[in-house]
């Protein structure tokens, strides 16, 4: 799914209706402020800091990444 996920913001992208550099925090501003001010570009390119959560396998479920990324704080980060 993040193949896919990638692809469609790509898609975006390319059209214009979604600006690389947006916040994820603009995009939906309940996140922690930490995970707020990545961008989509850096979550897109894997360079966001993110801490990577081994056997996470997600869920078709529509309301599973907010579940996930909501807890989401500093604490979640590797690296700035």
């Amino acid at each position: 799914t993040k193949q896919l996920t990638a692809a469609g913001l790509l898609a975006a992208l390319r059209e214009r209706r979604l600006d690389p550099d947006i916040t994820a925090g603009e995009i939906d501003p309940r996140l922690n402020p930490a995970i707020g001010k990545l961008t989509v570009r850096e979550l897109l390119s894997q360079t966001s800091g993110l801490r990577d959560e081994p056997g996470v396998a997600g869920s078709a479920d529509p309301t599973a990444l907010e579940r996930l990324a909501l807890p989401l704080d500093a604490d979640d980060l590797v690296a700035p």
